[in-house]
């Protein structure tokens, strides 16, 4: 297969989980609108955060009007999973014999 054909089909092959992420992108685009954030401040919220998760956490914490380290201690237990995987994932290859 060449690479051109490669590229296509792996285009085609993203369409569903591009829709699924234009999905979420608009409901957090709604949630911070109606947390008072601008269209930047949801943008910049966005290219921050690590996941959607987290980003749901903090504009509820923004709208209901908590301090920052509320904030900030949300969004690292919302995210803690994250810290969990690596080190599973770590075990795991450390356990797998090359």
């Amino acid at each position: 297969m060449s690479n051109k054909r490669a590229f296509s089909k792996g285009m085609y092959d993203s369409i569903p989980i591009a829709l699924a992420y234009f999905a979420v992108a608009f409901s957090l685009g709604i949630m911070a609108r109606k947390a008072g954030l601008t269209p930047f401040q949801g943008f910049l919220s966005s290219m921050l955060n690590h996941a959607s998760a987290g980003e749901y956490a903090e504009f509820t914490v923004i709208e209901a009007g908590a301090p920052y380290i509320e904030m900030a201690l949300v969004i690292l237990i919302t995210n803690a999973r994250y810290l969990l995987m690596s080190c599973l994932h770590q075990m795991h290859r450390l356990s797998t014999v090359y």
